[in-house]
């Protein structure tokens, strides 16, 4: 057992906790939104915390930011003959990690990052430069500090507005009372038609994938209540101790199920044909640069446990903006998604 008088204790319900050891505390403090906190260790080096949850880490955030952006511009440029997103739209995303795999694309003409804490993006340019790698300064970057529900209704109401072909949802966990606890309903996945491009995708992270908690399946039954085209995907994250989920969501039938290698067929297709993607990778001169992503690891991400593919056929839970249970991040699956026979 480790003994030091420096750790971080994750919580992530009454009956589930974790421990790090620290090396330092690089900053502490209370924004006007949340607690901030930078901190050190060997294990995962330095890392940023909001209210308490591990949001990323030096050793292993390519991972994260990785498979959070690069699967919904795969699908985008095999849905336009190889052409890449030009237009890309991040909420949240306050390290600039999210920014910087935007960027990594040659198609990409404009990037407007909407953050509602000014406090945690100056803190990550000070402190974690290496996350965002210029993007900040970058001409293609808007940022924007402000509220993303406002951005996207003010977006939206506008005929004339911005339309964006990848909208990339990068925000923390809803726990209660956080900034993010309203961002994973119905009407804001609704919200985000407005902003997208004719045949445009929605990505958001999407939680811990566990079949002892719903937030993730429940958040793609809420998906599902507003996009006819839905597919769940998965990677382990080192420094979250955890299975992470992510969401595509779109509206073009560009994107409707046709068969795969799994013998189904799946929405988002061309994401289940390694060869495929691995060209697409190469048309962007991104073979050689990614940690996580090739043909071979856009497989494993979309290919599911039994138990995980009958959970996401089960459940019916939809979040709407007056739902009291949205912050049970932490709450088992109840009966509707209890593991059952696959269909």
């Amino acid at each position: 057992m480790y003994k030091s008088g420096l750790s971080f204790v994750e919580v992530y319900s009454e009956l589930e906790h974790s421990v790090l050891a620290l090396d330092a505390v690089v900053l502490s403090k209370t924004t006007a939104f949340q607690q901030l906190d930078i901190v050190d260790s060997s294990l995962y080096g330095r890392s940023l915390v909001l209210d308490g949850s591990w949001q990323s880490s030096s050793r292993d955030e390519a991972h994260y930011h990785e498979a959070l952006v690069h699967p919904a511009f795969l699908a985008y440029a095999a849905a336009h003959g190889a052409a890449g997103p030009s237009t890309v739209l991040i909420l949240g995303g306050g390290e600039g990690a999210t920014a910087r795999e935007a960027l990594r694309w040659p198609s990409v003409t404009k990037v407007v990052m909407v953050d509602i804490d000014g406090e945690v993006v100056e803190a990550c340019k000070e402190h974690m430069p290496e996350f965002s790698a210029g993007a900040f300064d970058d001409p293609k970057v808007e940022l924007v500090i402000g509220d993303a529900l406002k951005y996207l209704a003010d977006a939206g109401a506008d005929a004339n507005g911005p339309r964006f072909d990848v909208v990339i949802s990068d925000l923390s966990d809803p726990i209660d009372d956080g900034p993010s606890q309203a961002l994973f309903t119905r009407e804001v996945f609704a919200s985000v038609r407005g902003v997208l491009s004719p045949e445009g995708v929605y990505v958001l992270q999407a939680g811990q994938v566990s079949p002892f908690l719903e937030m993730h399946v429940h958040t793609y039954s809420t998906m599902k209540a507003v996009y006819p085209h839905v597919l769940g995907y998965s990677t382990d994250v080192a420094s979250f101790r955890s299975h992470w989920g992510f969401m595509l969501g779109a509206f073009s039938d560009a994107y409707a199920p046709q068969a795969t290698c799994l013998g189904r067929p799946a929405p988002f297709s061309p994401l289940f044909a390694a060869s495929a993607i691995d060209t697409l990778l190469a048309g962007a001169d991104l073979t050689d640069s990614l940690q996580l992503l090739d043909g071979e690891g856009m497989l494993s991400m979309v290919t599911h446990p039994k138990w995980l593919r009958t959970a996401y056929a089960r459940a019916t839970k939809v979040f709407s903006s007056s739902d009291a249970e949205l912050a049970s991040y932490t709450t088992t699956l109840d009966d509707e998604n209890e593991p059952a026979a696959a269909q």
